[in-house]
């Protein structure tokens, strides 16, 4: 299946040189970059021009499994503060789903995070974001402010709420990152998200701890629970240690409240548990193809 001429198509003009927000004089405008996704993703569905509608982009996402993606080696040089900020923000992609609701004719986005880790167009996100029910049309948007279509769904669980999703660049290398899997509690992290229409936001915190999920339904799923800042639209987005690595994706909060009335409503106010993908969920989506019998 070609789709070369779709990516292009889709290209933008550049925002900037870098991620905007960067500096004063590089401020991000964030209803209009949001704003061009929204249009670009509507226009495929609209169009009926997504190279992955619903039905087989659901169907795709049953797939436990991939050997598509070359994962970069870990890096073992400590960043700046500045520049793994910098490095953050070119690998980061806002995730688009196009999709209508039941109350007027019109297309709607809803809008996640995601990062690139293999430098063809491979992006790790959340199963949530990539197999939500409604959407006839996926992309992502790039720092650059390229608009790029989701062609596949390589890989996916739910139970840990990660994917794996492959993009056309056109025959564009990506700005990737390395994954690790294997960063202890107490070590320093930061996360690079786009929370409730905010582009590019940036913050840092600490592993908090590793936690099996009490949730029959994720299936001992094992979360990483972290102390950095994030907020909705945010499901999908890198959690970073200081050398540069993705070490989790962000997943989910749960807020904690003192009391709980009769009535259910929930008061006194205590704390937020931020709930993430471990970076070893992501590398256990990838299992290398079997070398040929004899070799």
């Amino acid at each position: 299946m070609r789709h070369a001429p779709l990516a292009l198509l889709l290209l933008l003009p550049a925002l900037a040189a870098a991620a905007p927000g960067a500096t004063a004089r590089e401020p991000v405008d964030d209803r209009r970059l949001f704003a061009e996704l929204d249009r670009k993703v509507g226009k495929l569905a609209a169009e009926g021009k997504s190279p992955l509608p619903a039905k087989v982009r659901l169907e795709q996402g049953a797939r436990r499994s991939t050997a598509l993606p070359r994962l970069l080696t870990p890096s073992l040089q400590p960043l700046a503060r500045e520049t793994l900020r910098a490095r953050a923000a070119e690998s980061t992609v806002i995730v688009g789903t196009s999709f209508k609701c039941d109350k007027c004719p019109n297309w709607h986005a809803s809008m996640a995070s995601g990062v690139i880790v293999d430098p063809s167009g491979v992006v790790a996100t959340n199963h949530h974001v990539a197999c939500a029910d409604k959407g006839e049309a996926m992309a992502v948007m790039l720092a650059d402010g390229s608009v790029l279509p989701v062609v596949e769904i390589l890989a996916s669980a739910r139970g840990q709420d990660v994917a794996l999703v492959r993009v056309d660049t056109g025959g564009r290398r990506l700005p990737a990152l390395p994954v690790r899997g294997d960063l202890p509690a107490g070590a320093d992290i930061a996360c690079y998200s786009n929370p409730d229409g905010s582009y590019g936001f940036f913050s840092q915190g600490i592993v908090a701890r590793y936690a099996r999920s009490p949730n029959p339904a994720d299936r001992g799923a094992v979360w990483m629970e972290v102390t950095c800042d994030y907020a909705k639209g945010s499901s999908g987005a890198p959690i970073l240690d200081h050398l540069g690595n993705v070490v989790g994706l962000v997943s989910s909060t749960r807020s904690i409240y003192y009391t709980t009335e009769s009535d259910g409503d929930q008061r006194n106010f205590q704390m937020v548990r931020r709930n993430c993908v471990p970076g070893a969920a992501i590398l256990d989506l990838v299992k290398p193809e079997p070398a040929p019998a004899g070799k």
